[in-house]
């Protein structure tokens, strides 16, 4: 479930695009944040969106 750094550097480049996305360790995997709200998921390599 491990994430690796270049992937995530690329996906924060991606989604940078929106305005300050953080990422943060959580359960093996990492949670995506904008303005401090979880919108997306890193595991294995894969980015999942939270949606409704």
């Amino acid at each position: 479930m491990a994430v690796s750094e270049g992937y995530k550097e690329y996906v924060v480049d991606q989604l940078g695009k929106l305005g300050y996305v953080t990422v943060k360790k959580m359960f093996g995997g990492a949670g995506i944040y904008y303005d401090g709200l979880i919108f997306g998921i890193l595991v294995d390599d894969i980015l999942y969106f939270k949606v409704d």
